[in-house]
């Protein structure tokens, strides 16, 4: 079974000049890659459909 993604991109707390882009880029990077590791699931039971039926 393929979980569903839970993970929300939210705003950032910086309001103004100052704002912590390295907590940006390092959210931003973490989804990233729960998406990939989520469209490597769904290719492998697809893939497994594929060879089923065969």
């Amino acid at each position: 079974m393929v979980k569903k993604i839970k993970t929300k991109i939210t705003k950032s707390d910086g309001s103004g000049l100052f704002h912590d882009s390295r907590r940006d880029v390092a959210m931003l990077s973490r989804v990233c890659n729960e998406l990939i590791d989520k469209v490597n699931q769904l290719t492998d039971k697809v893939n497994e459909l594929d060879n089923i039926s065969k």
